[in-house]
């Protein structure tokens, strides 16, 4: 089963979108990275969606709840360290 033929299903309720580019998972993790150490630096949700671009608090949850595990305000209130296994450093540009 391709993947448009299962996520395209009426059932799925899914959007009929091609999986992600590599190129494009790189940004939506550095983007995720990026909006975790705003928020264990102190800054709040609003403004860390904000600054990590973000369209909406919504968007930013979903995202982080993907990519890091866990919601803004759970990394708001526990205090432990994350384990990132890619670079900690922001993506140089070509």
């Amino acid at each position: 089963m391709s993947w448009r033929t299962h996520r395209c299903a009426p059932s799925s309720g899914a959007s009929c979108r091609p999986p992600a580019s590599p190129q494009s998972a790189a940004r939506q993790i550095e983007r995720a990275r990026y909006a975790t150490l705003l928020l264990k630096r102190g800054d709040s949700i609003a403004a860390a969606t904000h600054d990590a671009g973000y369209f909406d608090q919504p968007h930013l949850t979903r995202s982080l709840k993907r990519l890091i595990g866990q919601t803004p305000a759970e990394l708001l209130r526990n205090g432990s360290e994350l384990s990132y296994l890619y670079k900690t450093e922001p993506f140089a540009t070509p």
